[in-house]
């Protein structure tokens, strides 16, 4: 699960296809960059049919820190800057709109200033983004995607990796040990060999994002290509799926409350509502804020499709 290579698809899709975004994400994602004024992002998102990689850069780990990543983006290579920045400059021989073609002028002087600073600039403005678009709903698209590659794992180890790679969608196939993907609004053949590849829930659904290398690029890395979260299951019972004690828990936070007034009005020891709150908070299911000596915890909101 990589938080930037959420902001970077939420941009490119608002750049690109707005038409295929949920109309709530459309309006947050737009309205924050044209508040903000976050004018290297909309020209990343606008200049060319792509956008650079580097902005979402490998996750180090399962469950990458935003933190973590946004400095990975401020100290990307300058090479790899220059390489994908200048390959995503709308070029004369290329037919360009006129929204591409001042995109293009607004990167090329960005980047007259030097890669270092053109890479922090980036790096402060998706760390924007981040704070005020998605930062406020990523417990539940945590959530989301965590449950779904727990599924797909299930899925896996049952019915074998080409049946798991075939539920990622008909873009993908999995033939004699070679993964092909059929991506229906690109009109490239990309041939790419790696020692593996890696694939990140998306639960902002088609088009599908694939960041690929070609050989000449500086620093190869593992392809990275999302795929779509699947709906949860429908007509769940909620108490079977976490127990009763957490379903009552969740039932009493739609407003803040501490681990002290819970548990009264539960009937339940402090260790044992404590004890059930961390599972829950871990999951994705609750926020938690701090204000004085007290800690309150509410049921995450679940963003509007």
């Amino acid at each position: 699960m990589s938080p930037l290579h959420l902001v970077c698809e939420l941009l490119y899709k608002a750049g690109h296809h707005p038409n295929k975004l949920p109309r709530a994400w459309q309006s947050r994602a737009t309205t924050v960059v044209r508040e903000k004024r976050l004018t290297l992002l909309a020209a990343l998102a606008t200049a060319s049919p792509g956008i650079p990689d580097f902005i979402s850069p490998q996750p180090a780990a399962f469950d990458s820190d935003p933190h973590d990543q946004l400095h990975l983006v401020a100290t990307t290579p300058t090479d790899r800057v220059d390489y994908e920045v200048t390959s995503h400059l709308p070029g004369p021989q290329r037919d360009r709109t006129d929204l591409s073609s001042r995109s293009g002028t607004l990167l090329r002087r960005a980047m007259d200033r030097g890669e270092r600073d053109f890479a922090n600039q980036v790096a402060s403005q998706l760390g924007q983004f981040w704070d005020i678009a998605v930062s406020p709903h990523w417990a539940q698209l945590h959530h989301q995607m965590h449950s779904d590659i727990s599924r797909r794992a299930v899925t896996s180890a049952r019915d074998g990796f080409h049946q798991m790679i075939k539920s990622l969608g008909p873009a993908f196939t999995w033939n004699a040990g070679s993964l092909e993907l059929t991506f229906p609004l690109c009109d490239q053949n990309v041939s790419a060999s790696a020692q593996g590849v890696m694939f990140v829930p998306s639960v902002f659904g088609t088009p599908n994002m694939s960041c690929i290398d070609g050989p000449e690029a500086p620093g190869p890395r593992l392809p990275m290509i999302t795929y779509p979260v699947d709906a949860l299951p429908p007509k769940q019972n909620l108490p079977e799926l976490i127990g009763t004690t957490r379903a009552e828990i969740l039932a009493e936070l739609t407003q803040p409350q501490t681990t002290e007034s819970l548990a009264r009005r539960l009937h339940l020891s402090r260790a044992t509502v404590s004890y059930h709150l961390q599972i829950l908070h871990r999951a994705g299911l609750l926020q938690r804020t701090r204000q004085t000596r007290h800690v309150y915890y509410q049921r995450t909101e679940i963003p509007v499709p």
